[in-house]
């Protein structure tokens, strides 16, 4: 599971933190979840990279969940969704 940036601590892994962790997943064939829900919470300097981003190989191996309830301030709501690609899929 991958989650950046987190909570409860705000942390935020950097582009070149992200794509390291995407070459080793890759290079291992490791699938992962990826939550992107505080995508749109980042304070600072630092640029969000979603992890299905760092390589087209690398979409095949994640699920990105996100949604929102938490960008858009609307507590209580509970929209989300998931998306990933299965080796069938065709990106569009």
């Amino acid at each position: 599971m991958h989650n950046s940036p987190s909570n409860p601590t705000g942390a935020v892994y950097t582009p070149d933190e992200i794509r390291a962790i995407g070459a080793v997943l890759e290079k291992h064939g490791i699938l992962a979840l990826s939550d992107e829900i505080y995508e749109h919470l980042i304070y600072g300097d630092i640029q969000f990279l979603s992890l299905a981003a760092v390589s087209p190989a690398l979409k095949q191996q994640v699920v990105t969940v996100n949604g929102c309830s938490k960008s858009f301030s609307m507590t209580g709501w509970r929209i989300g969704w998931a998306r990933g690609l299965t080796k069938s899929s065709k990106p569009h």
